[in-house]
């Protein structure tokens, strides 16, 4: 009796410690395509979990043999997968690849930890002196029962479990935001349309003689378009190429903020989607990194100004970017961006006192910096706040032109579809006068558009 419990003892010992032993060996990293994957296996109830750091994980009940899967997103080649969106994979054989390397990434991660079992197991039976016999049968069932469990798990496993998750981390709002681009983009197509007829309506309407305030269409003058904030918006793109060509602009003025977090795939789409028919002067927004500046800055008609000025269209404009356009973050800290507005302005009263030359626009993306600019030009342009706004102060018209990207940053129910952009009109004659400005809303939803001028005279105020 004695003798049969301390050989039970012994046989739960060996098959305890080995799995153990599987759970502290079947670890391992491995390439799938341009990304590193973290495998583990543990015993326990069969679920599979997803780690991406730092955002969370995604975790699902996919299989009933005993054992849970962990996967961990470890480092991603960006390199690679730039190639990938340059050069338009992935297609079918590409994913039926990277199914493959994942396939067999965790089946050796798991074979390792069989084999890790089986040596633990029959280890502690050799020091048990169990029978060579017995050893290798209580060896044996062991590792058909580990590899049967995994033979089990993957023609068990159920791909749609994933379908109704459990979220951790920061993943947890992952639902809500993944239904808010679903309905956006059901609605984006719809809201293109309707923002294309008003823009027609607009185009029709100056495309005649009319007269409007006391500016009528302003013939023999210098237009520009100011635009602000479009964050990759398709539809606010359409509508800004559809109010040039309404109003016949000789350039485009963008106070920054061309797309969303700044990455290089982002640079990418705003190069395809711009609109080369006509110049474009760019001003970079706290949303717009290097990467974005550098891929705008080698396009022909582009001038991306950076405390620096252009003349086009015989107007010249000074531009002043947003501090955090430099490196990768969102917010700028105030005191810096207090300190370099300062160090803008007095560069450039330098630069009027030693040429005379006055800018005609000056362009920023904060207004937040435009105060130290008062007076240095006629009117002082910015965007950010998302909201459109006109002001005269310390002879200087102060003009936001709100966000021509609307639906980028709109509220949870995608309500906030009002785009926004702005028309300055300056004099043929020299010295260039500021003569009036237009500013433009267009609700593609409703289909509504507030167009109101102001015309300026000398020493007018609104």
């Amino acid at each position: 009796m004695l003798q049969r419990v301390r050989e039970f003892l012994i046989i739960a010992a060996a098959v305890g410690l080995a799995l153990v032993a599987f759970t502290l060996a079947a670890h391992s990293s491995f390439s799938v395509g341009p990304v590193t994957v973290g495998a583990a296996f543990h015993p326990g109830v069969g679920r599979t979990s997803l780690a991406l750091p730092p955002f969370g994980s995604v975790d699902a009940r996919t299989h009933d043999a005993p054992v849970r899967v962990e996967l961990r997103l470890e480092d991603v080649a960006i390199s690679e997968v730039q190639r990938w969106v340059a050069e338009g994979v992935p297609n079918g054989d590409t994913l039926d690849t990277l199914r493959s390397q994942l396939m067999s990434g965790i089946r050796f991660t798991y074979a390792l930890g069989v084999l890790a079992a089986a040596l633990t197991c029959a280890l502690v039976l050799l020091a048990a002196r169990t029978k060579p016999r017995r050893a290798t049968l209580i060896v044996g069932t062991l590792t058909a029962a580990m590899v049967f469990v995994g033979v089990w798990g993957v023609v068990a496993f159920d791909e749609g479990a994933f379908s109704q998750p459990t979220y951790r981390g920061a993943l947890t709002y992952a639902p809500g935001l993944v239904s808010t681009v679903q309905q956006r983009l059901v609605t984006v197509g719809d809201l293109q349309d309707k923002v294309s007829a008003v823009a027609g309506d607009l185009a029709s309407y100056y495309g005649t003689p009319q007269v409007f305030a006391s500016g009528g269409a302003m013939p023999g003058t210098i237009r520009v378009l100011h635009i602000s904030d479009t964050h990759l918006d398709p539809v606010g793109g359409e509508l800004a190429v559809q109010l040039a060509d309404a109003f016949d602009v000789a350039f485009v003025l963008h106070t920054g903020d061309i797309n969303i977090y700044g990455t290089s795939f982002e640079a990418s789409a705003a190069v395809a989607a711009l609109d080369s028919s006509r110049p474009l002067v760019f001003v970079p927004g706290n949303h717009d990194s290097p990467a974005i500046i550098r891929a705008l800055s080698t396009l022909e008609g582009v001038t991306v100004l950076e405390n620096t000025s252009t003349v086009v269209a015989d107007l010249r404009v000074f531009g002043v970017p947003d501090p955090v356009s430099r490196d990768f973050s969102v917010e700028p800290d105030e005191k810096q961006m207090d300190l370099l507005a300062e160090e803008a302005a007095v560069a450039l009263r330098a630069s009027i006192a030693a040429t005379g030359q006055k800018p005609d626009i000056i362009a920023l993306h904060n207004p937040a910096m435009q105060k130290p600019f008062a007076g240095m030009a006629p009117i002082v342009l910015s965007g950010h706040t998302h909201t459109p706004s006109i002001d005269f102060q310390d002879d200087t018209w102060w003009l936001n032109a709100g966000t021509t990207g609307g639906i980028a940053f709109g509220g949870p129910e995608g309500a906030q579809t009002a785009y926004s952009a702005a028309i300055l009109y300056f004099s043929e004659s020299l010295p260039h006068a500021l003569v009036a400005i237009d500013r433009i809303e267009v609700n593609g939803a409703t289909r509504e558009t507030s167009l109101k001028r102001t015309t300026i005279d000398d020493g007018e105020t609104p």
